[in-house]
């Protein structure tokens, strides 16, 4: 019975994480902060990296009337996975990419973290762009 138990317990914590996420990301609408969103968006959550993702980025600059833009990258970088209560009542997901001296040096994206704004893209220049991102 208890290694019945246990079985369950193992098999229940193995998929705690799922294979897939499909989450998006928003604007808050603040005039004063630069500002960044992101179309629905499903990636696999297999192993502990990502590889040759496309990113689809709408930037706006802070200030009122502004001019949204459009941004593509592609990234490849490290997949951080948190189980619900660590940072915010659900599971939460990072994924970060850094590629130093690059156009876009950074691009830090968190997913169902608890509080807006914790996702960020960062440009070589130090222009940096705030979104909220969560789960689907």
């Amino acid at each position: 019975m208890k290694i019945l138990v246990l079985v369950a317990s193992l098999l229940m914590m193995s998929s705690a994480f799922a294979t897939e996420l499909k989450f998006k990301c928003e604007m808050k609408d603040i005039h004063y902060m630069n500002e960044f969103s992101l179309d629905a968006k499903v990636i696999s959550l297999e192993g502990d990296t990502f590889e040759n993702i496309e990113f689809d980025f709408t930037l706006k600059k802070a200030g009122f009337n502004t001019e949204s833009e459009r941004l593509v990258v592609n990234r490849d970088g490290e997949i951080k996975q948190f189980e619900a209560g660590t940072f915010g009542q659900k599971r939460s997901v990072g994924l970060i990419s850094a590629v130093k001296g690059a156009e876009v040096e950074l691009v830090s994206l968190f997913i169902d973290f608890a509080g807006p704004f914790h996702s960020q893209i960062r440009f070589l220049n130090g222009m940096t762009y705030y979104g909220s991102c969560y789960s689907l």
